[in-house]
């Protein structure tokens, strides 16, 4: 599966509070593109979203 497809289907199931899943999702892009932005913003965004703060901001960190 292409990333572009990992993105919008991790993002599709964050929207149906499926954020665990989602986090795998965003592990699979970032394990073929470690820096891809995109990735790293929303995986942070996700982990905010379940209480995960600290691991949260390492992926914003990433960001730079």
């Amino acid at each position: 599966m292409r990333n572009s497809s990992l993105l919008n289907e991790a993002y599709e199931l964050c929207e149906e509070g499926e954020y665990t899943l989602a986090l795998e999702y965003y592990d699979l892009v970032l394990y073929k593109e470690p820096h891809n932005v995109t990735a790293l913003i929303n995986k942070g965004v996700t982990l905010q979203n379940i209480g995960k703060v600290k691991q949260s901001i390492k992926c914003y960190d990433a960001c730079h």
